[in-house]
């Protein structure tokens, strides 16, 4: 079980965190994925009363997603959980290059490619915000793209 990293106090929720907008991009972002499994699923007349890990895990067995796919989706899930369950959880630079580093490393595709292969111009030219705006804008494109293909709704321009 993951611990967490600060007291639970209100103030704490009140004023802390410095990560507001990131935590926000990261939810949001998680819920228009989530939204994209759901038409998936329903297209394949396949239940989406699910979690999110349960719908990627369905993908993955129904052949909608890749292996490399499942786990690109596994991992933002994992980012997601850790903050909306970890009080004071934190992220820094070095931890989202790796998380970059290991997105590209599964086939998801950046802008780009100096954001993950070198650190320096990570952190000359991105934060932590702009990189989590890289990786569910690529996210997505892979979802609306496998949903127009099998005759959903064209969401590929956003």
């Amino acid at each position: 079980m993951k611990k967490h990293l600060s007291k639970p106090s209100f103030l704490f929720f009140l004023t802390e965190t410095g990560m507001e907008d990131i935590i926000s991009l990261i939810l949001k972002g998680h819920l228009v994925l989530d939204a994209l499994f759901t038409k998936i699923l329903e297209l394949k007349k396949v239940s989406a009363n699910k979690t999110f890990k349960q719908k990627i895990d369905k993908l993955n067995e129904i052949n909608i997603l890749n292996d490399d796919e499942f786990q690109a989706f596994s991992l933002v899930n994992d980012e997601r959980n850790d903050l909306a369950h970890i009080l004071g959880h934190r992220m820094n630079d070095e931890h989202v290059f790796k998380l970059l580093n290991k997105m590209a490393s599964l086939g998801v595709e950046f802008t780009d490619e100096l954001i993950f292969l070198d650190y320096q111009h990570f952190k000359t030219y991105y934060d932590i915000y702009d990189a989590f705006v890289e990786i569910f804008s690529n996210l997505y494109i892979i979802l609306a793209t496998k949903l127009a293909d099998i005759g959903g709704e064209d969401f590929t321009c956003g």
